[in-house]
């Protein structure tokens, strides 16, 4: 990240997701690393073409 900047921000788009195209478990260990080593580094979601 840039000198300075705290937060980030994730864009998820779902346009097309189902559960027959997803990897559940990489979802999963993904938000872990995330959850348990970086909390306060996230500071926005927007989920766009939510089904």
């Amino acid at each position: 990240m840039a000198r300075g900047q705290e937060n980030f921000t994730v864009i998820g788009d779902l346009q097309g997701w189902g559960y027959s195209n997803c990897d559940i478990r990489a979802y999963l260990a993904a938000l872990d690393i995330l959850q348990n080593n970086y909390p306060e580094r996230l500071g926005k979601v927007y989920l766009v073409h939510v089904p």
